[in-house]
């Protein structure tokens, strides 16, 4: 019997029938790929999906895009299309393998492979081509390869050269910028149409009022002679506008993601019941940067043992920041709460704060919008209750940002008669355009060694408030002006940098800050200082225990935490105005995210200011007399003063004796040398017998 001889089954195509097929083929490919993405191709499409995720990570959308390009490469199609050569397919091709290796060249060699696994950065092909080029080449030599290949790849998919490519990008940048300032100019030219259409009604409103041919001038006659509300003759033009709301940008609905909350429920339950704690979540507070999980444990459970899993609950909840903060108990409630961030947060916007009830029914002068906690309340407090505050926190986390909500929210509700500002600001970034408002005492001060006399002169008027509180028989500011037919303002003293002002005179500044938050509560002066450097050499003890009220924002460490706070805390904030707010009445701090305010906004806001009609008052002689001390501790009178610097500094302690010894000087020149010192905070004061302490380590910080 013959033995049966299978035959092979050939389709004997053309090769350009096959070149179809396989065009068709990639292109299905490409449309069912893309579907997978919007979640349009069922179960197989969301398999496609996973593998190519795993396969390609991010790359995976350059996936749909090649595989279409090669399907009408190979249809061979009569119709011109862009980009459809093969060429491009060379290219792209290249593109994608280097910008996948690029994407996983960042990643720590501990987590890359995980973080393949899970379809981030460049997938398996990420993994594999960087780390087959750092085998090869070192790290150095597979990132400039890895570089290289994106931008011959990107040469070769346009067919264009790097000078044509320069080219494009410069007009294009062009283009942008051209735009952006047609679009800022628009705007302020619509808000400065809208504030002269403002200071035209109140001018039309005043030429209808009657007026004799001699202006009446209005004496004001006040016990009270400070330069702030002195006696003069003041010719009443314009009554005091208040700037609008209107001015802000309204607030943005929506945009916040938290998550799939039930499921962060379960996970939390679930992880304290792998530890042997038996807990429940019970509330759910909705906040706008993080969402606070209400837990209540069964009797008998130890706050320690739930505190100490913060690190457990990150893992098991995939924190993007890879910390949660566990608020234990939650004030006023016997829960603990377990802090979650947003995997999108939301904008808190300035204007949303002034329209709330909270402000609204707040009456104070000085109340202040510090944002929404997390149960996404409005936050509102007044300076009279901190009465100054300490505000801390790292480069970029928000600080000035805050600042600038407070300053906007006590110009909004005030009038240069109420409330006086003394604004100083080292890096001449935050408040050089405040410049020209109404509300200034002085110009902004930008210059650190102005700073002293300018605190200085607080202590000064505050004196001088105590001594009018006495002849009115009041007890503080509120009390004098309902007694009082000149009322009495509110001196607002706003420091941007703190550690810069430290550094002119340590011992001086921190002695005058001292003096001001001991007693200048009751005058109605306040102090707002901020720092991006919290130390023990810039917040010192003495200042930390006259200024209760703090503010922390995002800070590296724990050990900054507790200088700022006096507890941890402050290193699990997420940055971007989250913060911790500390007032004086309460033993733990309230997480706040505070209100964003934008350069537009504030420019739109100063602009109102400067056009209200109203000139800056400033206390000219004060000025000058200021800058006279200035410029007497500037420049020092003795030729022998730096030979001394070096001499004291180098012996780390000071006396006459010893100025003498080593400048060969007589004694009333070495004790006039030895408080030239001591005036500009080289060395401590006398202390009987004793030599002197030295307060500057560093010769380099003596200005």
């Amino acid at each position: 019997m013959a033995k049966y001889r299978k035959r092979k089954i050939k389709l004997n195509l053309k090769d350009e029938s096959f070149q179809s097929s396989l065009g068709v083929a990639l292109l299905v490919f490409a449309a069912l790929v893309t579907l997978s993405f919007f979640g349009q191709a069922a179960g197989a499409g969301n398999f496609l999906q996973d593998l190519l995720n795993k396969l390609f990570g991010w790359g995976t959308f350059l996936i749909p895009i090649l595989a279409a390009i090669s399907g009408l490469v190979l249809l061979r199609l009569r119709i011109k299309i862009p980009f459809v050569e093969i060429r491009t397919i060379y290219g792209l091709g290249l593109l994608t393998i280097a910008l996948l290796g690029l994407m996983h060249f960042f990643i720590p060699e501990e987590s890359a492979r995980y973080e393949a696994t899970l379809g981030q950065a460049g997938g398996f092909t990420g993994f594999y081509v960087q780390l087959l080029l750092r085998k090869t080449f070192s790290s150095v030599g597979a990132f400039l390869l890895l570089v290289s290949g994106v931008v011959v790849g990107t040469l070769i998919t346009l067919n264009t050269s790097i000078d044509e490519a320069l080219f494009y990008l410069s007009q294009i940048a062009k283009k942008i910028k051209e735009l952006a300032q047609e679009y800022i100019w628009k705007g302020k030219k619509e808000t400065d149409i809208e504030v002269q259409r403002k200071f035209q009604q109140v001018k039309e409103e005043e030429e209808k009022i009657p007026t004799n041919e001699d202006e009446e001038l209005i004496e004001v006659s006040t016990p009270y002679s400070s330069p702030t509300t002195k006696t003069v003759a003041t010719k009443r033009k314009l009554e005091w506008e208040y700037p609008t709301l209107d001015l802000l940008n309204d607030p943005v609905e929506g945009g916040v993601e938290r998550g799939d909350i039930e499921k962060n429920a379960e996970l939390i339950e679930q992880t304290l019941s792998s530890f042997g704690i038996n807990a429940r979540v019970a509330d759910v507070n909705l906040g706008p940067t993080v969402t606070q999980y209400a837990l209540e444990a069964e009797r008998g459970t130890k706050l320690s043992a739930i505190t100490n899993l913060s690190s457990d609950l990150a893992l098991a909840l995939a924190s993007k920041t890879g910390t949660v903060r566990i608020e234990a108990p939650i004030p006023g409630k016997s829960q603990v709460g377990v802090e979650v961030p947003n995997p999108k947060p939301g904008l808190v916007t300035l204007k949303e704060i002034m329209k709330s009830e909270e402000m609204e029914n707040n009456k104070s002068k000085l109340a202040v919008a510090l944002g929404r906690d997390v149960s996404g309340s409005p936050v509102v407090d007044e300076l009279e209750r901190m009465p100054h505050a300490l505000i801390a926190g790292a480069t970029g986390s928000g600080k000035s940002i805050m600042m600038r909500s407070m300053l906007a929210t006590v110009l909004f509700r005030t009038s240069p008669e109420e409330v006086r500002l003394i604004l100083v600001d080292p890096k001449r970034v935050e408040f050089s355009g405040y410049n020209g408002i109404p509300h200034l005492l002085m110009p902004v001060i930008v210059e650190p060694e102005k700073t002293l006399p300018a605190l200085k002169w607080a202590v000064g008027e505050m004196g001088k408030r105590y001594k009018m509180l006495q002849d009115a028989g009041a007890r503080d500011i509120e009390s004098y002006n309902g007694k009082a037919a000149e009322k009495m303002p509110y001196i607002l003293i706003v420091v941007d940098e703190l550690a810069d002002i430290m550094v002119v005179s340590p011992a001086e500044v921190e002695k005058t800050i001292t003096r001001l938050a001991q007693m200048a509560r009751a005058t109605g002066i306040h102090l707002l200082l901020a720092t991006q450097r919290p130390s023990t050499d810039v917040l010192t003890g003495l200042i930390k225990a006259n200024i209760p009220c703090r503010i922390a924002f995002n800070v590296t460490s724990q050990v900054d935490s507790r200088v700022i706070m006096d507890m941890p805390g402050a290193e699990k904030l997420l940055g971007k105005g989250d913060m911790l707010y500390l007032p004086p009445d309460r033993s733990k701090p309230t997480r706040i995210q505070s209100p964003f305010v934008s350069n537009e906004e504030m420019d739109r806001l100063i602009g109102f200011l400067k056009n209200s009609g109203w000139a800056p008052d400033y206390i000219e002689e004060e000025i000058q007399t200021m800058e006279r001390e200035v410029e007497r501790l500037g420049e020092p009178t003795d030729p022998l003063f730096e030979e001394a610097v070096e001499a004291v500094t180098q012996y780390e302690r000071a006396s006459a004796s010893l100025l003498q010894r080593r400048l060969s000087i007589g004694y009333a020149r070495a004790a006039r040398i030895l408080d030239e010192l001591e005036a500009r905070g080289i060395v401590g004061p006398a202390e009987g017998s004793k030599p002197r302490e030295v307060l500057r380590r560093n010769f380099e910080e003596i200005p």
